[in-house]
């Protein structure tokens, strides 16, 4: 197994935890379009903020299943877990987030 196929896992979950994240800030927060950009591309009905929204958290959704496909792939694959200083956090938040989901 090369370096990418370890780290895939770790990349997939966390920029699904970033896109939920911003999904969350664009939810609480939604006139940072306005702000940042200087223009109003929905004139103030709030249809942008909400597709944003609704893009940011099926990415997330999408991104952590994927995660948790290649997590199993490799463990399969291996026969183990995967070793490292940063495995306990991960497998910690990996094994909450998926034993309730499958």
């Amino acid at each position: 197994m090369d370096s990418y196929s370890k780290s895939r896992p770790y990349i997939e979950f966390t920029i699904g935890l970033l896109c939920s994240t911003f999904a969350f800030v664009t939810a609480c927060w939604p006139d940072w379009v306005e702000l940042i950009f200087g223009v109003d591309p929905d004139d103030g009905n709030g249809a942008l903020e909400w597709g944003i929204v609704a893009l940011l958290a099926a990415t997330s959704v999408v991104l952590v299943f994927l995660a948790r496909h290649e997590w199993k792939r490799l463990v399969t694959a291996t026969g183990s877990r995967i070793s490292g200083d940063h495995h306990k956090l991960l497998t910690t938040l990996v094994r909450d987030v998926f034993t309730r989901h499958g």
